[in-house]
């Protein structure tokens, strides 16, 4: 798989959040062929979960908790 293609895959992942995903594609030209690999697998298996509304929503709510949680503990 060409940097591209797995670029491609990072950026499709519903798994990843959008920092995330920028974080991986910054990081993929320094990454080893083992660890794109392994990247790949990972990618490949979130692909697998069968997602729906229920779990996004959840997901999103997580993010927002934790979101909301820090900029509490943040000096005004």
């Amino acid at each position: 798989m060409t940097d591209i293609e797995l670029a491609s895959l990072v950026q499709k992942s519903q798994l990843l959040t959008e920092a995330e995903k920028s974080y991986w594609a910054t990081s993929l030209p320094k990454m080893t062929p083992q660890q794109k690999e392994r990247l790949i697998a990972i990618l490949h298996r979130a692909a697998k979960i069968q997602w729906n509304e229920q779990i996004q929503n959840y997901l999103s709510l997580i993010g927002k908790a934790t979101q909301s949680y820090f900029r509490k503990g943040q000096p005004a």
